[in-house]
């Protein structure tokens, strides 16, 4: 009985060092392009972590009824809009 103890505890070990650590499956990084990807019938994924019109257009070629489009949200390095000056009057004489 302790022989089994302790395989099943060697076994447990073994499986635990050997685990990876669990990444976000849908952790992505947004991009400025957008990748609309037909993935069933009526079903479409979209991919917003394109950096380029040419990234895009690689990943969806040869997909039936896939495309690219800009995407609406991204907002750069920055991630704010750019400060905008305030306008100065003409003077007048």
């Amino acid at each position: 009985m302790k022989a089994m103890l302790m395989a099943g505890a060697l076994a447990l070990a073994t499986a635990m060092g050997n685990a990876q650590p669990v990444q976000a499956q849908f952790a992505q990084v947004e991009g400025p392009w957008c990748a609309s990807i037909m993935v069933g019938d009526d079903s479409m994924v979209q991919r917003c972590d394109m950096r380029s019109f040419e990234m895009c257009r690689q990943e969806v070629m040869g997909q039936g009824s896939s495309y690219c489009s800009q995407n609406p949200y991204y907002r750069g390095a920055a991630g704010r809009e750019p400060i905008k000056e305030p306008r100065r009057r003409a003077r007048t004489q």
